[in-house]
């Protein structure tokens, strides 16, 4: 028997897209970057409320049923905003601050879209340190480095914001759209600690 202790969850699940998403997205503004465009709206969420009731309805099921945090902890979308990459497209390595909790919610894709990787980082342990490394033959937990997901339409990951991920180059001919979003806590935490503070 192996106990894989302190392990970093991500979350999955398939909600699907609401009818009418893309033509709400349409009529967005975009700002354009080397690799990627974004929406100049942050709260996109805000005018999707069929996608955003779903988010909300498994980050809280997620949180308060499988990690067990105290529903006296309310869960909140901070930001949320669009991200499209044509063809070549990718996303750099990055985490997110300023949240306890990121997600990607894919709304068009496909199998040459691209993944998304996860990475440790050099400052997560796992069973071996980055100074020792040995060779490996498969994927185990416990000596993995990097994990990656293929996600389809209606892919709806949630993550740590502290882990370290980034976007596959997107070799289709169609372009990748999907909605990014934070998460912070509010209310009165840690009274079970002796350090309460309300958020």
């Amino acid at each position: 028997m192996m106990h894989e202790l302190f392990p970093t969850p991500v979350f999955e699940e398939n909600i699907g897209v609401p009818e009418g998403t893309l033509s709400i997205l349409d009529t967005m503004e975009w700002d354009r970057f080397e690799t990627k465009s974004i929406t100049k709206e942050k709260n996109i969420l805000n005018f999707l409320p069929s996608v955003y009731n779903r988010i909300q309805k498994q980050i809280e099921d997620w949180c308060y049923n499988t990690l067990l945090i105290k529903t006296t902890n309310e869960l909140e979308i901070v930001r949320s905003w669009a991200a499209s990459h044509k063809t070549g497209d990718s996303c750099d390595w990055h985490s997110h601050t300023n949240a306890v909790m990121s997600g990607v919610y894919y709304i068009m894709c496909n199998p040459d879209s691209g993944r998304l990787f996860f990475n440790k980082g050099a400052h997560y342990q796992n069973c071996f340190v980055p100074t020792l490394e040995p060779d490996t033959v498969g994927f185990v937990p416990a000596t993995a480095k990097q994990f990656s997901i293929l996600p389809e339409p209606g892919t709806l990951l949630m993550f740590p914001s502290q882990l370290v991920h980034r976007a596959e180059r997107n070799q289709s001919t169609n372009w990748r759209l999907c909605i990014a979003y934070d998460v912070f806590i509010r209310g009165r935490i840690g009274t079970d600690h002796g350090n309460e503070v309300t958020l």
